[in-house]
């Protein structure tokens, strides 16, 4: 039996206990999930996010530095996930599973080519279509730039609206 429940209001409440899992300020709105296997990509991305205030869990053992606003797991508590917005992904690996990611209304933003090219495509606010912010060239800018992208367009409330029923609908 499938449930449907308020999506918006449990993507709330989760939020909320994620930020106090995580020690995040209450005032935070957006919380990604970094999943970069690429060592070099990886602190590239989480040092800029770092540096424009975003919030993030990223999937890799400690540093040996603390860095703002981000904090580190080697595996998420999947009931977790509909408190995430988006998640960054180089590499399909057994932490992410996109499904469940996208059902619980997590943003991918990833590479062009991927397990799910044809069903994943990239946002057209425009048109109202596709879910995802997909990137051309695996290096480090074209990461950020799709990052950057993604957080323009869910700041019209409309679009974001849109975007997340296109990501929860993608695998129905």
């Amino acid at each position: 039996m499938n449930l449907k429940i308020n999506t918006t209001e449990t993507k709330k409440v989760v939020k909320e206990n994620v930020k106090e899992h995580f020690n995040i300020q209450k005032w935070v709105t957006i919380i990604g999930i970094i999943a970069i296997e690429n060592k070099e990509k990886r602190d590239f991305i989480v040092k800029w996010l770092s540096e424009i205030g975003l919030w993030a869990i990223a999937f890799f053992k400690w540093p040996n530095e603390d860095i703002q606003n981000i904090s580190f797991v080697e595996k998420l508590n999947s009931n977790m996930l509909p408190g995430f917005d988006f998640f960054v992904s180089d590499e399909i690996w057994d932490e992410v599973d996109i499904m469940k990611y996208m059902k619980n209304g997590i943003v991918p933003i990833m590479p062009e080519q991927n397990t799910f090219t044809g069903i994943i495509k990239p946002f057209n606010p425009m048109m109202f279509e596709w879910n995802a912010f997909l990137f051309k060239k695996d290096w480090c800018y074209n990461i950020f730039e799709r990052i950057v992208a993604y957080l323009e367009n869910i700041k019209f409330p409309e679009d974001r609206r849109i975007l997340i029923k296109n990501v929860l609908g993608t695998f129905d």
